[in-house]
């Protein structure tokens, strides 16, 4: 049976569940989470962000891009937005070392405005159950377009 989850209640799960826990490996860009660009212009409902997940380590990850949560920068600090996000199932996809992984993303009109966001996923290691990271994308700007 699969699991239908709404994200707000996923994706907090899944960053909670993975707080203070071991990293992959030593170095800090073996498992990457990016944005396919710098800055996007808010559309008529909202604005598609890719995802690309890239495994530069030698181990194979799991992971739910899915259930990525959408952070947004105010002053110092990030605070995750309430966003209606999809509707996710609870699955562990496989990446093995060396590839890379893709999804996209629709960030609601009604959920963002101009600022500074991010997305925060966990990856668990597969040859090593347990092992897991909290993986932060490169920041990205939202803007409305100029009337």
């Amino acid at each position: 049976m699969r699991a239908l989850l709404r994200l707000p209640l996923a994706a907090a799960a899944l960053v909670l569940g993975v707080a203070g826990c071991d990293a992959l490996g030593t170095s800090g860009n073996d498992v990457e989470l990016r944005t396919d660009r710098s800055s996007y212009t808010q559309g008529r409902y909202g604005v598609t962000v890719e995802l690309r997940l890239r495994n530069n380590s030698d181990r194979a990850i799991g992971y739910n891009l899915c259930g990525a949560v959408l952070e947004r920068r105010e002053g110092e600090r990030w605070r995750a937005v309430e966003d209606e996000g999809p509707v996710c199932t609870a699955i562990l996809n496989g990446l093995i070392a060396g590839s890379e992984a893709r999804g996209q993303r629709t960030l609601l009109a009604d959920a963002v405005y101009d600022g500074e966001y991010r997305f925060v996923v966990s990856v668990e290691d597969l040859d090593e159950r347990g092992r897991r990271r909290t993986l932060k994308s490169t920041p990205f700007r939202v803007e409305w377009p100029e009337d």
